[in-house]
């Protein structure tokens, strides 16, 4: 099996989540005989800083092209100064409009019952 994987790592943890997972891909890569090809796109503060957008219309298109999309985090505290709009959180929510996902999974509890 061959895919193509949009990255985008995101701001704050996300380059470490990305790394780990990576990991995880490159290891399924090799047991399973896959081959999976990557590429980086920006979205959050490195797309603003870069680009003076949360996210470009080329990473839009890439993800949509994509097999699949590996998604890291976005936004931190300390970026509560942009306007709407122009929030790191806005690319975030620009791409799952553009490619019809609306889930957004929270850290979820569980209660156990005795």
């Amino acid at each position: 099996m061959s895919k193509y994987i949009a990255i985008i790592e995101g701001d704050g943890i996300g380059h470490e989540i990305m790394k780990q997972a990576l990991k995880v891909l490159n290891a399924i890569e090799k047991k399973y005989g896959h081959k999976f090809y990557y590429k980086n796109f920006l979205v959050g503060n490195a797309s603003i800083e870069k680009n003076n957008n949360p996210i470009s219309n080329e990473t839009i298109n890439a993800c949509i092209k994509a097999d699949s999309v590996l998604f890291g985090c976005v936004g931190d505290n300390k970026n509560n100064f942009y306007p709407i709009g122009m929030s790191p959180e806005d690319g975030l929510l620009k791409l799952r409009k553009r490619m019809n996902l609306y889930c957004n999974i929270r850290p979820i509890i569980f209660f156990f019952r005795n």
